[in-house]
């Protein structure tokens, strides 16, 4: 029982600090962008995504629905089944302990969750847990896009199978949080919470590194050329001193030297980090 409280009580917490925070909407967007970018991501197909997903979910003047052939098969596929909210912050997928360690099966006693339940008056879907979901989706059905039309030829109708890879890729590449891993999904219960993401993260930032490094290199001279545009030697050398002083982790953009506080011309300072993957 105290375990399916744990449960509940930390998937509702990490909500707060993802699905219902605004802030985090945009590094997650921003955060997508660099990230279909260093998986090859052609951006034309955003646009037709964005399309397919409005058409989808509101209704046009006959009052229905219209779901894209594209739409309809990533979702049969399980495209849109793999990101954050289905996988970690509902519950789309058994619980962790209920499934690895069997806790809540021995008794009846479901006093603690029945207490919780009757709390979390706002635990229900909203629409900006709705909208976090779609900013996702929207790049993963692009991702979709984009490998059909870099591997069917045009005018040709995809095969099952091409529509099966175009779907693993997508799954991959926008990050899978699908985790059947024991060690990571007890980690993720427990001291780190948002451990899926760099577990999925960072084999492609890895393969980006060896196979493509000057997406990193470009990266990292963007985010120094709007840095440049409003900050002097004598600041940049403060502020990137403060900076790793606050840094405890590696930064791949470190690499080539990419200063993730961005100056701004009210003399404040943007940061950044949390755009890139």
């Amino acid at each position: 029982g105290f375990g399916t409280l744990h449960h509940k009580m930390l998937q509702y917490w990490k909500r707060t600090k993802t699905s219902l925070n605004p802030v985090v909407h945009m590094n997650n967007v921003m955060s997508n962008v660099v990230l279909y970018d260093l998986v090859d991501g052609n951006y034309k197909h955003l646009g037709s995504a964005g399309k397919d997903f409005y058409q989808a979910f509101k209704p046009n003047a006959l009052g229905k629905k219209v779901k894209s052939e594209d739409f309809r098969m990533a979702e049969k596929l399980g495209v849109f089944d793999a990101d954050m909210m289905k996988r970690e912050l509902t519950n789309f997928e058994m619980d962790t302990y209920a499934k690895y360690m069997k806790i809540g099966k021995q008794s009846d006693d479901k006093l603690l969750e029945n207490m919780w339940d009757g709390t979390k008056k706002f635990a229900g879907k909203t629409p900006m847990d709705k909208l976090y979901s779609a900013e996702d989706g929207v790049f993963r059905l692009a991702l979709f896009k984009d490998h059909l039309a870099k591997n069917v030829g045009k005018g040709m109708t995809p095969t099952d199978d091409q529509y099966a890879a175009a779907g693993k890729h997508a799954r991959k590449y926008m990050l899978d949080y699908e985790i059947d891993a024991p060690a990571v999904q007890l980690m993720r219960e427990t001291a780190m919470p948002f451990i899926s993401y760099t577990y999925r993260a960072a084999p492609i930032i890895a393969e980006t590194i060896l196979k493509k490094p000057w997406k990193i290199a470009k990266w990292g001279l963007i985010l120094n050329a709007a840095n440049d545009l409003t900050s002097d030697d004598a600041e940049y050398r403060t502020e990137r001193k403060r900076q790793k002083e606050l840094e405890q982790s590696f930064d791949v953009l470190n690499i080539p030297g990419a200063n993730t506080l961005v100056k701004l011309p009210n003399e404040k300072y943007l940061d950044v980090s949390r755009w890139i993957p």
